[in-house]
């Protein structure tokens, strides 16, 4: 358990770092590697993939169960789902202070080249460990201590 609240704690940092650097009130938008990445601010108020339907206080307490739910699935799992589960619930820490906090969640990093409804999707730091966490707590879900 001690893993899961290193990861939590060290990605919730992090997410809050990133945040205060690349947070841009010009709205401003750059290019790297060809315009394959862009880092320009959005604001969301969705929920994850432009879900506009999900928002307010019903998106907040389905976050929180799911952040209370995961701990008590990490307990007798392996190492390889406590670290992911860490990492899901950094994320999913940082994005949930940002709603109560905030109203909104900041996105930063855009994928432009991406074909289709993904290339027009803007992420933050804490979706992607969200991301990471769920395929490492699918890969060690059947592993245990």
């Amino acid at each position: 358990m001690i893993l899961l609240g290193i990861a939590a704690t060290a990605v919730l940092a992090l997410c809050t770092a990133v945040r205060w650097f690349w947070e841009r009130p010009d709205g401003r938008a750059e290019e790297h590697w060809n315009g394959r990445v862009a880092l320009r601010s959005f604001y969301n108020r969705g929920a994850a993939f432009g879900m506009k339907w999900l928002r307010g206080g019903v998106l907040i307490a389905l976050s929180c169960l799911v952040l209370l739910a995961l701990p008590l699935l990490a307990i007798r799992q392996s190492r390889g789902f406590r670290l992911g589960a860490g990492l899901a619930m950094g994320g999913g820490l940082s994005n949930l202070l940002e709603r109560i906090l905030h109203g909104q969640v900041f996105d930063y990093v855009q994928f432009p080249r991406l074909p289709g409804k993904p290339g027009r999707l803007v992420f933050n730091l804490a979706d992607f460990a969200l991301a990471l966490g769920g395929v490492l707590m699918v890969l060690f879900s059947g592993r245990r201590r």
